[in-house]
């Protein structure tokens, strides 16, 4: 990030809240100036994306956090963390060869993060072409500043921090 290159991560998949002081303890392998990576201190700069609901489906309330899904402060946004197609093994899809196979079975933050990434590359594209470029620091920003809010569930309230999920129309707006 230190060469201006926005990163976007995965929250994980473990259900953990990752403000957990039990993240303050480094293990007894870790180096000796190890620092929780999810305190401000310790921050990367990387996006750090959550699952939530998609809007169709019976995972809960649109936006809402997915069971799985890591939370915490440090966690910027959510994606669809269900329901999301992509090309793979065939189970939405199986036409006569593998360039023809796809799946709607991709799932959790690992299917979250492309949605946040496809948002991203598509606001420095445009960024690009009106002669300027978005920082690591600013897209952060104004992801976390635009975007349709969080949702509550009866097993996940809002205080467990996914972030909104990104609304390119307002992103865009933000140029």
């Amino acid at each position: 990030m230190k060469r201006g290159i926005i990163v976007v991560e995965a929250a994980g998949n473990g259900a953990e809240n990752l403000d957990d002081a039990l993240y303050d303890v480094p293990g007894p392998r870790f180096p000796g100036d190890w620092e929780n990576p999810f305190k401000p201190g310790a921050d990367s700069g990387a996006i750090i994306v959550g699952a939530g609901a998609p809007p169709r489906g019976n995972h809960g309330p649109a936006r809402s956090r997915l069971g799985f899904s890591n939370y915490g402060q440090r966690v910027d946004c959510q994606g669809w963390g269900r329901e999301v197609a992509t090309t793979g093994y065939g189970n939405l899809y199986a036409g006569s060869s593998e360039d023809e196979w796809y799946t709607d079975s991709f799932s959790g933050t690992s299917s979250a993060s492309p949605i946040v990434t496809g948002a991203i590359a598509v606001l420095q594209g445009i960024a690009k072409e009106a002669g300027t470029l978005l920082t690591p620091d600013s897209a952060r920003t104004k992801l976390r500043s635009t975007g349709t809010p969080q949702q509550a569930s009866p097993t996940a309230p809002v205080s467990q921090r996914i972030g909104s999920l990104p609304d390119l129309e307002a992103l865009i707006a933000t140029l």
